[in-house]
């Protein structure tokens, strides 16, 4: 990219504006998938009284993370992985040793059967 008309390379995402900004950008290299820590040049994420808002922080983090997987090409069954992990499925004792046929069909809605 060209920046005050020198060439700059991005080896990780930077955003232009801030919370102040009408319409702040965020610049993020191809194949970078943890981006999240652009959200605080965004965002002070401080809330009334002056607290920090962890939970909204972390929500934003995951929704941009998730775009960023979808943008870079991520398979659905690494994106499922995740998914799962994430969900604590690996901590359910009834799900260990068994498999399952999961489906989406194309409005989203999942479908499971005992494979």
């Amino acid at each position: 990219m060209t920046l005050a008309g020198q060439r700059v390379i991005l080896d990780e995402p930077v955003s232009l504006g801030s919370h102040y900004s009408y319409r702040p950008s965020i610049l993020v290299p191809k194949g970078s998938t943890y981006a999240s820590g652009v959200l605080l040049q965004l965002s002070t994420y401080m809330g009334e009284n002056d607290t920090f808002q962890q939970t909204d922080l972390d929500l934003d983090r995951e929704a941009l993370e998730n775009l960023l997987a979808i943008l870079n090409g991520e398979e659905g069954v690494e994106t499922l992985t995740k998914s799962l992990q994430s969900s604590g499925a690996q901590n359910k004792a009834n799900l260990r040793n068994r498999s399952f046929l999961v489906n989406f069909d194309e409005k989203g809605r999942l479908s499971v059967e005992a494979a």
